[in-house]
Parts: structure tokens; sequence; C-alpha cells
């Protein structure tokens, strides 16, 4: 026998809603894997497609992860990173070159950021790359560089 779908319809519900969604905290390296340590003190284990392997180079910052989860287990299908672990919102994107200045895809807010001239030197070999870039906006769109990550090979 079946059992009634009166049964079955509610933990369908409570499995869709309750273990998937935005999960926010803080990434680190544990051994060969990567843990998101969450407010509430609960750890997630993250389980990583080749696509997504750039979130290992986040640790230390403050991401929100969505996908679904599975007891300690959570499949990440998107990211962004909303503290570059030093209380700014930093900037995440592909760098490119734009005549002579430095131009990043801002991924959060889907906009071009120019870097301001004085941008370090090895921002330069990095073009082509996703990088993550803390800084201040010292003009329209374009920020003066604090300090930075290489996220992608």
């Amino acid at each position: 026998m079946f059992p009634r779908p009166s049964r079955i319809l509610p933990l369908l519900v409570l499995a869709g809603c309750a273990l998937h969604g935005p999960h926010v905290g803080i990434l680190r390296q544990e051994d060969a894997a990567v843990v998101l340590d969450t407010p509430q003190g609960r750890t997630r284990r993250l389980l990583l497609d080749e696509d997504l392997r750039v979130v290992r180079s986040l640790a230390g910052c403050t991401v929100a992860l969505d996908g679904p989860r599975f007891g300690p287990l959570l499949i990440v299908r998107s990211w962004s990173v909303t503290d570059a672990g030093d209380g700014s919102a930093p900037f995440v994107g592909r760098l490119s070159e734009a005549g002579l200045r430095l131009l990043l895809e801002d991924r959060n807010s889907g906009l071009p950021v120019f870097l301001a001239p004085d941008a370090p030197a090895e921002l330069r070999q990095a073009v082509g790359r996703l990088v993550l870039v803390a800084g201040y906006v010292v003009g329209p769109q374009e920020v003066r560089v604090v300090h930075f990550r290489i996220l992608s090979e």
C-alpha cells in the first residue's frame, strides 16, 4: 500500500522550503574541505562542482550561498561575497583592460567598475581572471584598491 498523500505533502513542503535558500556565514578551510560557519553556530560542509571551485579562494570572507542542504552538507549553486573579511563589501568580477585602465565587471551590482590608476601592478597580471577587490569609491564608478585577491587560475 502507498502512504496517503496527506502525510507525504507536508514532508515535501518542509524539505523544499527549509533545506534550500540563502545560507550566510564565514568560509574557512578544514583539512581538504571548505566549510561555512553560520551566525547560529552551525557548520556546513560545502559540495562544489568544477565551476564553483573559486569559492575555495574566499576563506575568511562572509558569503551568501544558495543551494539545497542535506544535513550538514550544502550543495552550492550560486554565491556572493558580502564582506571581504575587513568589514567592507568588496567588488568581485572578471578583470579586463579598457585602454590604459583596469575594469572590473562587478557581479553584485552588474556594473563596470574602473580601478584607480594607482592600483597595484600585480593586478595587470590578473587580466582575464576573476578577482576580489576591496577599496573605496573615489569617483563615478571608480574604486581605489586597498587590497585584492585573485580568485581564479
